[in-house]
């Protein structure tokens, strides 16, 4: 008795400091909201939100993004579920403040939250002028959110909004037929299962391709996702039955039709994938890992990035920011599988001549 007492103590210890960084994550993911103009038939020109230090001077990148303006289009209903308040199940959208000659690419952005907390206008920094300037329409969604909606509730949420998009975007200089994907932490799990799992769009009104090439969906970015095997992150975890219950509820097997890894398979048309994970992170490299071992299994062409210096909390704020090398990565990602193009290369800059020395000195 007197040698087991000691075990307990530190499963429970563990499993106290588990809850605790779960928390403490969440919180990381709570933002404040960008301004956005209230609803109404016109949208309102936005200067791109500063988020950067205030104590500190902006780089000349950041001050040439935040010198971008962009229109925002708040709070569209995708649908009106009579019980929820109305802000449950929207979306913001962000366009170029000049309309365009052809539509532009969508990027979907669907935050995290460990499928319990997040708002659509959590985490976007820099994203709506980023994403603008580089010439797409983003979509940032709201769903709902556990325990008060178990799974399947944020899916059917999320696949209504990809079929709200694809029926509306061309309104807002979007195209419907060139989607991504990109999710954080809950937000890339619930990604990856739109896409893999593609009955929830079917049952939303959008038929499953023939192939890749004539998906809507071309392709996914996945921050720092998790979840994509729940099955096997219940066989590690101490507390599985209350963390993944209280999301996916007891049936153990809702828990593999939940997982993205379970319904991989070649012939699909499943579009391409790129995994970012932060350096820091060891659970979110091993989950992208396995991930991207099933995708190349079955013949889908995946990329796996690393941001070195970031954590679970900071890699959502810094994409889209200025000078950041992950944004790159991912910009240049959503180019190849949109077709969307590069921005011209910023004219060369002359030397400036010393002038000729007439002295000594």
């Amino acid at each position: 008795m007197t040698m087991r007492q000691p075990a307990k103590s530190l499963l429970i210890a563990c499993t106290v400091a588990a809850a605790a960084a779960v928390a403490r994550a969440q919180e990381d993911e709570r933002e404040k909201p960008p301004v956005v103009p209230p609803e109404g038939a016109a949208p309102q020109v936005l200067p791109a939100v500063n988020p950067t230090d205030a104590e500190r001077p902006m780089t000349p990148e950041e001050a040439e993004l935040a010198a971008a303006t962009f229109l925002a289009w708040p709070d569209r209903q995708y649908a009106d579920d009579p019980d929820l308040p109305p802000e449950t199940q929207c979306i913001d959208l962000f366009t170029p403040e000049k309309k365009p000659e052809s539509p532009l690419p969508v990027i979907v952005w669907i935050h995290g939250g460990g499928w319990q907390d997040g708002d659509k206008r959590g985490a976007l920094e820099w994203k709506p002028a980023c994403f603008t300037h580089a010439g797409f329409v983003l979509a940032s969604v709201n769903y709902r959110l556990a325990p008060a909606f178990l799974y399947p509730a944020f899916m059917v949420d999320v696949a209504r909004a990809v079929a709200w998009l694809h029926a509306h975007v061309q309104e807002y200089g979007g195209d419907p037929e060139r989607m991504v994907l990109m999710g954080h932490s809950a937000g890339a799990h619930i990604a990856a299962l739109l896409a893999t799992d593609q009955h929830w769009l079917a049952d939303a009104g959008i038929a499953p391709p023939a192939d890749a090439q004539h998906s809507l969906l071309k392709g996914l970015v996945l921050l720092d996702g998790g979840g994509y095997d729940l099955e096997r992150r219940a066989r590690n975890s101490v507390d599985a039955e209350n963390s993944l219950g209280l999301v996916f509820g007891r049936d153990h097997s809702q828990w593999a039709a939940a997982s993205p890894v379970t319904h991989i398979a070649a012939g699909k048309g499943l579009p391409p994938f790129l995994l970012v994970h932060a350096g820091t992170q060891k659970a979110t490299a091993v989950e992208a890992r396995e991930l991207a071992r099933a995708l190349r299994g079955a013949s889908v062409e995946v990329e796996q990035v690393e941001a070195p210096d970031e954590i679970h909390g900071t890699i959502q704020k810094v994409v889209g920011g200025p000078n950041d090398p992950t944004t790159v990565q991912v910009l240049d990602f959503f180019r190849k599988v949109t077709g969307a193009a590069a921005p011209a290369p910023k004219p060369a800059t002359t030397p400036t001549r010393k002038p000729k020395r007439h002295n000594p000195y």
